[in-house]
């Protein structure tokens, strides 16, 4: 990701949560992806609603 952004590692911040596959719609999709659409560079290639 550093490469490609051609930033420093002190530039990027990752999160990482778990998630039960039944939550997944509802914690995740819904808010962080189709709330922000308009910000993910990478859009995904399912839905799973």
């Amino acid at each position: 990701m550093t490469s490609t952004l051609k930033s420093g590692e002190e530039s990027v911040s990752v999160a990482i949560e778990d998630v039960e596959p039944r939550d997944w719609a509802e914690q995740v999709y819904r808010p962080d992806i189709l709330g922000k659409m308009q910000t993910i560079y990478k859009k995904p290639g399912y839905d799973p609603l």
